[in-house]
């Protein structure tokens, strides 16, 4: 099981620089599931990949989470769709 960094608040871009700078990895930037703002993933080994998304997420986002720059509180979650 690998070591992922659990931050009380971040967003997805904080998130994945900090795993790639503590621990090593990629960090790849991608089109939102849910709209058309970018999303940032990570990976240790460009195989299994990891994402930060807020807490108790149902797919829906509200406008201020949209914003990149807006922290919230969230969890990182393995990917579970191709992102390429």
């Amino acid at each position: 099981m690998i070591d992922l960094w659990y931050p009380t608040y971040a967003n997805c871009l904080i998130w994945a620089l900090g795993m790639q700078l503590t621990r090593g990895g990629y960090v790849c930037w991608r089109q939102s599931w849910y709209g058309w703002w970018p999303h940032a993933v990570w990976s240790p080994d460009q195989k299994t990949w990891y994402e930060y998304l807020p807490l108790n997420f149902t797919g829906k986002l509200k406008w201020w989470q949209v914003m990149w720059l807006v922290l919230f509180r969230g969890e990182p979650k393995q990917v579970d769709r191709s992102i390429l």
